[in-house]
C-alpha cells in the first residue's frame, strides 16, 4: 500500500513529507542514518505524541525477485511481534508499491548509535563498556531462545543504540533477522563484512554467527576501531576471516580479560558458547543488574507453579506460566476497561482458562452456541493444537498481537475452524487472516512451506479437510518445476540425474553423493511416504519430464529402503519395536516405490538396472507382497540385457540358507521370464539375447563350485536359456569347468 504524500497544506500544519496509510506516522526530512539499502528518518507519532524512526528499505536490488520481497516484509511483520526491554520495538509495517520501499516505524534512542556514542564520549570506564555488552547479550538470549529461534544476522555498534540518560542500550535494524525452526539454521549471506562470522559466508550457520558479530561488537566497544579496518575491500575481509585471521585490532587490546573474552566470543562455531552461557561468564561479575528485584519476583512465580504442578520438566513449566500469565494479563486489561469480571472457564486438556463471554461470544460460533446455558466447558482431546493453541487464540480473541509463524500457523487455523471464527461472526476474523498468512507468506516460500507441512501431520483431518496440505503440496511441487526450468538461469549447472550411475553396480552412497548436490531433493525425500507419493503425483500433472521425477523416487527408496541407517533412524526415534515391524515399514515403502516408479522401457532411460537388483536383494526376507515381488522381478527381466554380473543375486556357496535358495530361485525366475519376453516377440537371436546369454553363464561360473550342486540340477539351470541365443560358449564352458573341476575334488575328498 503506498504511503500518502503531504500537500501543501498539511505542510502548514506539519512539514511532514510522507504519512503512513494509517495516517499515524507522519515523516520529516531529516535523516537520522543511512545504509546500503536502507534510509532512518526522523518521524512523529500523532497518536502517542512521541518521536518515531521512519525506516525506508529500497527495494530496486531486489525488484526481480518478487518472492524475497514479500518474504523480507513477512519477516518483518512478524518481528514486530517481539517484546523485550533490550530489543528496538516496531509499531508499524507496510510495503510501499508507489516507491518501490519496506517501511518500518521504530522507537528512537535519545543518543543515536553505539558507534557515533563512543566516538563521543572516548573515556568510558570497562565497568560501563560490561553494562552494554552485558544487556546487548540479555537482547541476544532473548531472540535464541524465543520459540522460534531468531538469528540477527547484522548485528554491529550501527545497530545497536543508546538512551544516554540512562545507559540502556537496545539491539535494533532486525529488519533482515531470519526466523529459524529446531534446527536453528539458516542458508542466505546478509551482513555488514567486518562482522560476519566465517560460516555465513559458507550460508549453513546458527545463531552462533550472532556470538561472533557481538564478540567484534566488543572489539569496537573497547578499542574504538572497527575490526579489519586495515583491509581495503570486501574481498580482502572475506579472505582474513574465512582463513581464520583475526582483527589487529584485537592485538590493541590491553586488558588479558577482556582480550579472552572476546576470543571465546569469535571462536570456532562449536566452541562459541550460548549467549546464555556467556551472561553466567566472570567476566560480568562486578555488573549489577538493576531489574533483580522483578526478576526475583518472576523467578518466585514459576517455583510456586512448579511445587502446584508437581512433577513436570521445568523449562516446559516456565513456558506455561509465562503464556499463561499474558492470557491473564489481556483478561485483566479487559475487565478494567469494561468492568465486567471474568464469567467462563475453558478446559484445554490439563489446563483451564478463565475468560470473558463476550470477546468469546463476537468471534466464535462454537462458543456461542455452547456456552448459552453454562460458564463451564471441556474442549474435547481431539482439539487441534491442544492447550498451547488454545492459548495463542484467547490472545487473539482479546484483541492481543501473537507471533504467526510457519511453525504455528497450521495449528492456528485448524482450531480457529474448530471454534468457528469465520467472517460470519466478525469482520477479519482469525480463518480469513490465518488463510492470508498461509496464501501470501508461507506457499510462497519452500522451507516455510516444508514446515507447515510438516506439522500437518499431527493435525490430521482437520488440516485435510482445510486442504492445508493439498496447498502445500501443489506449492512444493510448483516451486520444485521451476527449480527444474530456471527460468532466471540462477543453476550453476543442470539438476542432477542418475546417468552417472548407469553401467556400474548399485552403490548407496554414490547416489547420496549425487543427492547432495541438490538441497531441495534432499527436502522431499525427508517427507513421510504418504506426503511423498502426492507430491510426486503433483510433479507429473504439472508437466516435470520423467527423467527428473524418477531420480527423486530413486533417491527416496535409497534413504528409506536401502540404506543400512534406516532401522537406526527408527529406533533414535524411539520406535524401538521388533525387527518384523521394521520389515513391515520397509515393506510397506518399497511397495510404494514400486508403484511409483516407471515401468518396462520407459524406466531403461532414467534408472539404472542395478537400483532394480538393489531393491529385489532388500525384498527377500521382509516379506513383500507376492505381486509386489513378481512385479519388481518383471521389471528386472525386461531390462536384463543393461545389466552386468556386479547387479545380480549371487547365492552363497558357503552357506545352506533359505535365503541362499530363494536367490538362486529368483534369478532363475527372472532369466526364464526374459527368454519367454523375447522368443515371443523375436525368434531370431539378437544382440540382446547373446548379451543375457553370457550373463546367465556368468552367473553359472559363480555358484558352479556350489557342493550342494548336483548334476541334474546344474544341467536344468543351463538349459534355462536356450543354446540358440549363445552366440559365443566361452562362459559356458568356464562354469562347467568350473562344475566338474568341484565335483572332482570332492568325489576325491569322500574316496580319502
Amino acid at each position: 500500500m503506498p504511503a500518502a504524500r503531504s500537500n501543501t497544506s498539511e505542510r502548514d500544519d506539519e512539514p511532514f513529507v510522507e504519512v503512513d496509510p494509517t495516517g499515524r506516522f507522519g515523516r520529516y526530512n531529516d535523516l537520522l542514518g543511512a545504509g546500503a539499502v536502507k534510509k532512518v528518518y526522523r518521524a512523529f507519532d500523532q497518536h502517542e505524541g512521541i518521536e518515531v524512526a521512519w525506516n525506508k528499505v529500497r527495494l530496486r536490488n531486489f525488484i526481480e525477485d518478487p518472492v524475497l520481497i514479500n518474504r523480507l516484509h513477512s519477516e518483518v511483520q512478524l518481528l514486530r511481534t517481539l517484546k523485550n526491554k533490550y530489543i528496538i520495538v516496531c509499531y508499524s509495517v507496510w510495503l510501499d508499491e508507489e516507491d518501490s520501499s519496506l517501511n518500518f516505524i521504530t522507537e528512537v534512542c535519545t543518543s543515536g548509535n553505539l558507534r557515533d556514542y563512543r566516538k563521543k564520549h572516548r573515556h568510558v570506564s570497562l565497568k560501563a563498556l560490561k553494562k552494554w555488552s552485558k544487556q546487548v547479550l540479555e537482547g541476544l538470549e532473548f531472540l535464541h531462545t524465543h520459540d522460534p529461534c531468531v538469528i540477527h544476522r547484522d548485528l554491529n555498534c550501527s545497530n545497536i543504540f543508546v538512551n544516554g540518560n540512562s545507559g540502556q542500550v537496545k539491539i535494533g535494524d532486525l529488519g533482515f533477522a531470519a526466523i529459524v525452526g529446531k534446527s536453528h539454521t539458516a542458508h542466505s549471506i546478509l551482513g555488514t563484512p567486518e562482522f560476519m562470522a566465517p560460516e555465513l559466508y559458507e550460508e549453513d550457520y546458527t545463531e552462533m554467527v550472532d556470538i561472533y558479530s557481538f564478540g567484534m561488537c566488543l572489539l569496537e566497544m573497547v578499542t574504538m576501531e572497527i575490526p579489519y579496518s586495515e583491509c581495503d575491500n570486501v574481498a580482502k575481509i572475506y579472505k582474513k576471516v574465512t582463513s581464520g585471521v583475526k582483527p589487529q585490532a584485537l592485538n590493541k587490546v590491553a586488558d588479558p580479560e577482556v582480550k579472552a573474552f572476546i576470543l571465546k566470543c569469535i571462536a570456532e562455531p562449536r566452541a562459541r558458547p550460548s549467549a546464555s552461557d556467556l551472561l553466567k561468564d566472570t567476566f560480568f561479575s562486578e555488573v549489577n543488574d538493576d531489574e533483580t528485584v522483578p526478576a526475583k519476583k518472576i523467578a518466585l512465580g514459576i517455583e510456586t507453579d512448579r511445587r502446584r504442578a508437581g512433577k513436570q520438566n521445568p523449562s516446559t513449566q516456565s513456558t506455561r506460566i509465562f503464556r499463561s500469565r499474558a492470557v491473564v494479563g489481556v483478561g485483566i486489561e479487559w475487565s478494567q476497561e469494561t468492568g465486567l469480571p471474568v464469567s467462563v472457564r475453558v478446559r484445554v486438556g490439563e489446563r483451564t482458562f478463565h475468560l470473558h463471554r463476550n470477546p468469546l461470544f463476537s468471534k466464535s460460533g462454537y462458543f456461542k452456541r455452547r456456552l448459552i446455558e453454562t460458564t463451564q466447558l471441556e474442549l474435547p482431546q481431539s482439539f487441534p493444537g491442544g492447550p498451547e493453541t488454545f492459548e495463542m487464540i484467547s490472545l487473539f480473541m482479546y484483541g492481543s498481537s501473537t507471533l504467526i509463524d510457519p511453525f504455528n500457523v497450521a495449528a492456528l487455523r485448524c482450531a480457529a475452524e474448530f471454534l468457528e471464527m469465520t467472517e460470519e461472526f466478525c469482520s477479519g476474523n482469525l480463518c480469513e487472516r490465518f488463510d492470508l498468512y498461509l496464501n501470501q507468506v508461507v506457499l510462497q516460500n519452500w522451507d516455510d512451506t516444508l514446515i507447515v507441512l510438516q506439522r500437518c501431520q499431527a493435525l490430521i483431518p482437520w488440516s485435510e479437510e482445510l486442504l492445508i496440505v493439498s496447498r502445500c503440496i501443489e506449492s512444493l511441487a510448483f516451486m520444485a518445476c521451476m527449480e527444474i526450468l530456471d527460468p532466471e538461469r540462477r543453476r550453476d549447472k543442470p539438476v542432477a540425474t542418475l546417468e552417472a550411475l548407469a553401467g556400474q553396480a548399485w552403490s548407496c552412497e554414490a547416489a547420496n553423493e549425487i543427492l547432495s548436490q541438490e538441497l531441495w531433493i534432499k527436502d522431499l525425500i525427508a517427507l513421510p511416504f504418504g506426503f511423498f507419493k502426492r507430491i510426486i503425483g503433483s510433479l507429473r500433472r504439472q508437466g516435470m519430464k520423467e527423467k527428473y521425477v524418477s531420480p527423486i523416487v530413486v533417491f527416496y527408496a535409497n534413504k528409506w529402503v536401502l540404506s543400512k541407517k534406516t532401522i537406526q533412524y527408527w529406533e533414535s526415534s524411539g520406535e524401538r519395536s521388533s525387527d518384523a515391524n521394521a520389515n513391515d515399514k520397509v515393506s510397506t515403502i518399497l511397495q510404494g516405490v514400486l508403484d511409483l516408479l516407471p515401468m518396462r522401457e520407459k524406466a531403461s532411460r532414467v534408472i539404472p538396472v542395478g537400483f532394480y537388483f538393489a531393491l529385489l536383494s532388500r525384498s527377500i526376507g521382509i516379506g513383500l507382497r507376492n505381486d509386489s515381488k513378481v512385479k519388481l522381478q518383471d521389471q528386472i527381466a525386461s531390462l536384463l540385457h543393461f545389466a552386468q554380473v556386479e547387479d545380480l543375486l549371487i547365492p552363497s556357496s558357503r552357506v545352506d540358507s533359505d535365503c541362499s535358495r530363494m536367490e538362486l530361485a529368483t534369478m532363475e525366475s527372472i532369466f526364464s521370464t526374459n527368454v519367454s519376453l523375447n522368443m515371443d516377440t523375436n525368434n531370431a537371436p539378437s544382440a540382446s539375447n547373446s548379451t543375457v546369454a553370457e550373463l546367465w553363464d556368468t552367473f553359472l561360473s559363480h555358484i558352479a563350485s556350489d557342493p550342494r550342486m548336483r548334476p541334474k540340477r546344474f544341467m536344468e539351470l543351463i538349459e534355462t536359456v536356450p543354446i540358440s541365443c549363445r552366440q559365443s560358449h566361452d562362459q559356458l564352458y568356464r562354469a562347467m569347468n568350473t562344475f566338474l573341476q568341484a565335483s572332482l575334488s570332492q568325489t576325491s575328498s569322500c574316496l580319502e
